[in-house]
C-alpha cells in the first residue's frame, strides 16, 4: 500500500468541496493506503500585468471580450456566514488527517514525503491565471512520485494561450488522468488529445456517509432549497409557489444557505448546518430545488425528486453533463415555466451502479 497525499479544494464553507474530499479520503484509506489531505491554500496571484495578459490571451473572439466585461460589471456578492467557516473547520478536522499548512512555495517540500499525490476532485483545473498552476503539479522542485488526478473538473475550455506549452507539460506528468465530466475531458484534450482520459463519478457518489449522517427524526415534510447563485428567470419565489401547488400548498419550505441573509421565500432559513446536517436535509426532503452541482449529486444519490437550474455559465457544464449521465434531463430547467412536476424518466440505478463500479476500479489501481 502507498502513502498518499490528497490535493483538492478542501477549504472554506463549501459543502460539496468538503464532502468530496472526505469521500475520496475515506475510500483511499479503505483500500489500505496511508492518506493525508495536503493542507494547501493558494496565496500568490499574478501581477496585474500578467493577469491582464492571461485573461486577454484566453479570449477567442470579440464576443468573449464583451462577456469578460459583462461578468465583471454584473457581479454581485452575498455576505458569507463567518460562523459557518468555523463549523466547517471543526467538521473537517473530525474526519480528515492533514499535513501542515503550505502554499505555492512550500507545497513541494510537503509532497516529497508521499509516494503518490492524487489531485481532485472538484474544480481544481478552473483557475489558470495564477502564478503557479499548483493543482497541475507546478511545484519546485518537481514531484518525483506518482501523480494521478481523480474526477478533476474544469469550468471553461478557454485558457491563456501563452501558457499552453506549460499546461501541456504539466498534464503529461500525470500517470493517469480522470476527469468529472465530458466538458473537462474536452479541456484536457486540447493539450494531450491522444491520452486515455477517463470520466469518473464525483467521489460523493461512491461513498455512503452512513456513519456521519445524523439519525434524527423527520418532524415535518418540506421542500428543500439550496441556491448559491442568481435566481432562475421568473424568480425563485414564483418557482417555489409553483412547486407548492404541485406538491402541497401547505408544505414547509426550508432553505439552506452559506450566507448571512435569510432566504425571503422560505419559511425557515438554516445558516449553520454542518456538512453532515446538510446531507440529512437533502436525504429527508420531499423535493429539492437547487442550482448547485452537489445539490443535484446528492439528490441523485438519495433518489430524491428535484429540479436543478443554472444561470451562470461556470455552473452550466457540470450540471448538464451530470443530468445527461443519469438521463434526468427533464429535471434540469431554465425558467419557472418549465416546472410542471412530470418527470419522464426515473434515475437509472443500474447506470449508477455501473458508473460507480468503474470509478472504484480506477481508484483501486492507484499506487
Amino acid at each position: 500500500m502507498s502513502k498518499i497525499g490528497l490535493l483538492t479544494l478542501h477549504f472554506g464553507a463549501n459543502y460539496g468541496g468538503t464532502l468530496q474530499c472526505i469521500a475520496l479520503y475515506k475510500i483511499l484509506k479503505g483500500y489500505g493506503h496511508e492518506v493525508d489531505v495536503i493542507d494547501f491554500k493558494p496565496e500568490y496571484i499574478c501581477s496585474p500585468f500578467k493577469r491582464l495578459l492571461y485573461n486577454v490571451s484566453s479570449l477567442r473572439s470579440f464576443k468573449d471580450l464583451l462577456g469578460l466585461f459583462k461578468r465583471k460589471s454584473s457581479a454581485s456578492y452575498n455576505v458569507l456566514n463567518q460562523n459557518l467557516c468555523h463549523i466547517f473547520d471543526v467538521h473537517r478536522h473530525q474526519q480528515l488527517s492533514f499535513t501542515k499548512s503550505c502554499n505555492e512555495t512550500s507545497i513541494a517540500e510537503i509532497a516529497k514525503s508521499y509516494e503518490v499525490v492524487v489531485v481532485g476532485s472538484d474544480q481544481v483545473w478552473s483557475s489558470l491565471v495564477r502564478t503557479h498552476l499548483s493543482y497541475m503539479g507546478d511545484w519546485t522542485p518537481s514531484f518525483i512520485g506518482n501523480l494521478y488526478s481523480y474526477a478533476a473538473c474544469a469550468t471553461t475550455l478557454k485558457f491563456p494561450f501563452v501558457r499552453k506549452h506549460k499546461i501541456k507539460n504539466l498534464l503529461c506528468k500525470f500517470c493517469a488522468i480522470s476527469v468529472r465530466d465530458e466538458y473537462s475531458k474536452k479541456f484536457v484534450q486540447q493539450f494531450i488529445p491522444k491520452n486515455n482520459i477517463r470520466i469518473d463519478l464525483d467521489p460523493t457518489l461512491l461513498y455512503s456517509f452512513d456513519e456521519i449522517i445524523p439519525s434524527k427524526t423527520v418532524l415535518v415534510k418540506y421542500i428543500l432549497v439550496y441556491v448559491l447563485g442568481k435566481e432562475i428567470p421568473g424568480g425563485n419565489k414564483k418557482a417555489i409557489d409553483r412547486l407548492k401547488n404541485l406538491i402541497d400548498k401547505n408544505i414547509k419550505v426550508i432553505a439552506l444557505t452559506i450566507y448571512e441573509e435569510n432566504v425571503s421565500y422560505a419559511d425557515e432559513t438554516i445558516k449553520n448546518a454542518s456538512p453532515s446536517e446538510w446531507m440529512w436535509y437533502i436525504k429527508n426532503a420531499q423535493f429539492v430545488f437547487t442550482d448547485s452541482f452537489h445539490g443535484e449529486v446528492f439528490s441523485i444519490k438519495f433518489n430524491k425528486d428535484f429540479y436543478v437550474y443554472y444561470v451562470e455559465e461556470n455552473r452550466a457544464s457540470r450540471i448538464i453533463d451530470l443530468s445527461h449521465l443519469f438521463h434526468v434531463e427533464d429535471r434540469m430547467i431554465t425558467n419557472v415555466e418549465d416546472i410542471n412536476g412530470s418527470f419522464k424518466k426515473q434515475i437509472d440505478r443500474d447506470d449508477f451502479k455501473k458508473a460507480k463500479e468503474a470509478s472504484l476500479s480506477y481508484l483501486k489501481e492507484i499506487k
